[in-house]
């Protein structure tokens, strides 16, 4: 499978770099893209310099972390991330139509609320 590169963070340096054109397909990111990709990469520079992590790996924290990050970021209530077993390792993967769904139909319940 492969993926879309559009940041990375210098452990070392404590660098973060984010791509306004995709590598692989030379397209604009959206403007979301780019938020996402900095959140994500900030992400990575909050476990090694404030949590003291020797290193940030992609664990199911770092992206619940991530996810609360953006979704402040953007102005949108809290909603959890759905996570669903893949492969015969049973590895956990986000399952991002199902996350999709259910942070719609916060945003709905809050528009209607608030």
């Amino acid at each position: 499978m492969a993926n879309e590169l559009f940041g990375d963070y210098d452990i070392k340096l404590a660098k973060i770099r984010l791509w306004t054109r995709t590598p692989m397909k030379k397209r604009w990111a959206s403007s979301k893209t780019i938020l996402s990709t900095l959140c994500h990469e900030f992400m990575h520079h909050l476990d090694v310099t404030s949590l003291g992590f020797p290193n940030s790996f992609h664990t199911i924290g770092f992206y619940e972390r991530t996810h609360r990050l953006y979704l402040t970021a953007i102005g949108h209530p809290y909603y959890p991330l759905l996570w669903r077993r893949f492969g015969f390792e049973g590895r956990q993967v986000i399952d991002w139509h199902e996350t999709k769904q259910r942070g719609a139909k916060v945003l709905v319940r809050t528009k209607v609320v608030g």
